[in-house]
């Protein structure tokens, strides 16, 4: 497979896995085919959000903003991506709670490096959500050429919004996943080298058992609608790892997380740009592609980044 697949693959799949799992996000998996009448697996609309068929939501255009920040200067400058944040907030329409909270504190003149962080204190230091995980993928495209600013890019990207350090970990562990794909890795080759790469640096038994539990369970098998906690980074990088792992194609676990409800959107998203990097572009099933809104300018920003990697053609 030519590197340049896995380069749109990965963004693409981002992309297709959120606008896919939109139209589910926030219900439960017995109530999806009540309200569908069938197995989700194509573009529709969510009952209780703005977005219509095919379209991506805030994960993608986050990551959108990541992209065109590391594009434009060249380094992951935390100034930068928040002030692009910060534009794109004013007229988005959905924003976690966390991360408008933040963005709040940096429109008010609150430096970049301390915003999370204050945010995160004063909230009693429990919130580790998805909302930093969801956004990561283009940082390992961007440094494709070097691991170590990769690892110091994704903590820094994250910790804009997200201080916690189960969120830094996660952006950490599914930006080695991607990598290690990036270069031709196989899902096992992958995973040990996430292993490898984060054993020194962190002591986290449930960020052990939520990898663990991924390599080992299917999607299928997984309980992804949980009040209160359907939004947790580790449960997000769990079903990360879970479609890497336990499946032979892009299309099979994707369908699988849409159905399961929760914050299927992020989820969908947070797979879909490793397994976009496993299978290629080529391997996204077309009519997702054909149906996706953007899928040029997110197609594009794959081969900038492609093109800046010393394997370039």
């Amino acid at each position: 497979m030519k590197l340049l697949d896995r380069f749109t693959g990965s963004m693409l799949g981002m992309a297709v896995g959120d606008a896919l799992g939109m139209c589910t996000e926030f219900m439960r998996e017995s109530d999806i085919p009540e309200f569908f009448g069938m197995t989700v697996d194509g573009y529709y609309s969510n009952p209780v959000l703005s977005y219509q068929p095919g379209e991506y939501t805030d994960d993608t255009e986050m990551a959108v903003c990541i992209s065109e920040s590391l594009l434009t200067c060249g380094k992951a400058d935390l100034q930068d991506i928040a002030a692009r944040f910060v534009e794109w907030g004013r007229s988005c329409r959905d924003i976690g709670n966390l991360t408008r909270s933040v963005l709040d504190r940096i429109r008010r003149g609150e430096d970049v490096r301390d915003a999370a962080r204050a945010e995160w204190e004063a909230t009693g230091k429990i919130s580790a959500g998805n909302g930093g995980l969801m956004r990561t993928a283009p940082v390992s495209l961007f440094y494709f050429d070097d691991t170590e600013a990769m690892m110091k890019a994704s903590r820094d990207i994250c910790r804009i919004t997200h201080y916690d350090p189960r969120c830094v970990l996660s952006c950490m562990a599914q930006n080695v996943l991607l990598w290690g794909l990036l270069h031709g890795n196989s899902p096992e080759e992958a995973y040990e080298l996430m292993c490898d790469s984060l054993a020194d640096s962190f002591n986290d038994e449930e960020f052990d058992e939520a990898v663990t539990l991924g390599r080992e369970r299917p999607v299928r098998d997984m309980t992804l609608a949980v009040p209160g906690r359907s939004g947790y980074t580790y449960l997000c990088l769990t079903v990360a790892v879970s479609a890497l792992m336990n499946y032979e194609d892009f299309r099979t676990p994707i369908v699988e997380i849409i159905n399961k409800g929760g914050d299927a959107d992020t989820n969908a998203c947070v797979a879909g740009a490793l397994l976009g990097a496993l299978y290629g572009e080529q391997g996204i099933p077309q009519v997702w592609l054909d149906e996706l809104s953007g899928y040029s300018y997110i197609s594009r920003l794959g081969r900038s980044f492609y093109e800046r990697t010393g394997e370039a053609e």
